[in-house]
């Protein structure tokens, strides 16, 4: 009677640990999964970080190779700006130099020298001498004078006018007409005997 109530005890304490193990072990499996999922999410966040950490030192460099590109783009601009800035103001001197160099050498009209004329008429002649002295009429002289009025006449109105207007071309005197005409022509022919001169010296100088 002892031992059938005894087994019977063991048989309800087995049964009662079974289920509580049982019960156990249920209400552990949420824990276990939990425990099963954080590793794995813990690892994916530390790969998430290594892999979002390695992306931008990336980055960095990239930015920082173009940033040197764009430097070493825009210096050779600026070196290329300033080369033709160079040459600009090369050129700008060149021109310069050659529009000085035409203006020292302006065109010629006589070639220096003393050079004589005459002018005649019906009741006399005037012969003169006129210098030339750097392509210029510098004095204008009566050397002989055969005419009806005396050489004071004209002398020295006539010849200053010459070298006042650099021309024959001279103002009448009253009274003494003819001999300004002949005056006049006299200087004409000495001035063309200058221009004559300088023809000649160039000629000769380009054969």
């Amino acid at each position: 009677m002892v031992n059938k109530n005894a087994k019977g005890n063991l048989l309800k304490i087995c049964t009662a640990a079974i289920g509580i193990v049982y019960s156990f072990g249920i209400a552990a499996s949420p824990d276990s999964a939990l425990a099963n999922t954080l590793p794995e999410t813990s690892i994916s966040a530390k790969h998430t970080t290594v892999h979002d950490a390695s992306k931008k030192p990336v980055k960095k460099v990239i930015n920082k190779a173009k940033t040197t590109k764009t430097t070493k783009v825009t210096k050779a601009t600026k070196v290329t700006k300033a080369t033709k800035a160079t040459k600009k103001v090369k050129t700008t001197k060149s021109a310069k130099t050659t529009k000085t160099v035409k203006a020292q050498t302006p065109h010629l009209t006589y070639l220096d020298g003393t050079y004589t004329g005459q002018g005649f008429n019906r009741i006399g002649s005037i012969t003169v001498a006129v210098i030339i002295k750097n392509d210029k009429i510098s004095d204008v002289q009566i050397t002989q004078c055969y005419t009806h009025y005396p050489q004071y006449y004209i002398d020295p109105v006539l010849p200053d006018q010459v070298i006042a207007t650099q021309s024959a071309n001279v103002n009448n005197v009253t009274g003494a007409t003819m001999s300004t005409e002949d005056f006049q022509v006299a200087v004409q022919q000495a001035l063309a005997e200058a221009k004559a001169a300088l023809k000649a010296k160039t000629s000769t100088a380009k054969a």
